[in-house]
């Protein structure tokens, strides 16, 4: 996966537009959106995963209050709205464990149709950004109920760097 690269635009009223840049075959392909809820490169990741979600395609609902390793949480319930939704996002609904004194994600879990855990995605290694919002940069994921899990971790942000916008286009990829 070194050398794998990923531009993904979050729109607020649209689908996301993704495109990968695959060193191995030095092609640069676009995920359209019916592949969201596919593996990410073989891994526990799915295309998802890795973009922001549109918290509008969900009916969200606080389901309880658990302790998570030590800290207190709240536990929120996100359904999707349609069956297409559901179909793309590769699940039908998540758990959120929301730590109360932080307000940061620490867990989610995500299920299927039926309410079965399909995969558990743990968040943590937290960093500030400049505009005072936070990152995780350690995600595990587990898929269930293989137990296959990926580590994906954000080694370096650079944070106020100012990048000409030609660099955030799917040709820039490659070079």
């Amino acid at each position: 996966m070194a050398g794998t690269r990923l531009l993904i635009y979050d729109y607020p009223d649209k689908d996301d537009d993704m495109w990968i840049f695959l060193p191995a075959l030095r092609n640069t392909r676009r995920i359209v959106s019916r592949e969201k809820g596919q593996s990410f490169m073989g891994s526990s990741f799915s295309h998802a995963d890795l973009s922001k979600p549109a918290m509008g395609d969900y009916t969200h609902s606080l389901t309880g209050s658990e302790e998570l390793e030590g800290r207190d949480c709240w536990v929120v319930t996100s359904t999707c709205k349609t069956s297409s939704i559901a179909q793309a996002q590769g699940y039908a609904a998540k758990k959120a464990w929301i730590d109360k004194k932080t307000r940061l994600t620490r867990q989610l879990v995500f299920l299927n149709a039926a309410g079965q855990r399909i995969k558990v995605l743990v968040l943590g290694d937290y960093k500030q950004l400049d505009d005072g919002t936070f990152m995780a940069c350690r995600l595990e994921a587990t898929t269930l109920p293989n137990k296959r899990r990926s580590l994906l971790t954000i080694d370096a942000l650079r944070p106020g760097n100012t990048l000409a916008p030609d660099y955030f286009s799917s040709l820039s990829l490659g070079k």
